[in-house]
């Protein structure tokens, strides 16, 4: 999941990279057109939501811990404005 701005987002321990330019590697690759639209969202089966305004957007990360290389932890709550993390944690 990325945001409006096409940055990852910046939960747990994980980084910002630049997921919209690495959509395109891969569609210039296997051959489609990506669509970067982005709107309100909830995955359901991850415990995951994203809610989008005009300047800010909210993830939501409640998603379960499975085992192996995965950080669980309390509900992730990521607010950005303008594209930039506001708070994260």
């Amino acid at each position: 999941m990325a945001t409006k701005a096409g940055r990852t987002v910046r939960t747990g321990d994980c980084y910002g990279m630049d997921a919209h330019a690495d959509i395109v590697r891969v569609s210039k690759i296997v051959g489609f057109t990506p669509d970067f639209s982005k709107e309100s969202v909830l995955l359901e089966n991850s415990h995951t939501a994203m809610i989008r305004g005009d300047r800010c957007e909210l993830f939501f990360d409640g998603m379960n811990h499975y085992g192996g290389h995965q950080h669980g932890s309390r509900l992730n709550l990521v607010y950005y404005v303008d594209g930039k993390p506001v708070s994260d944690g």
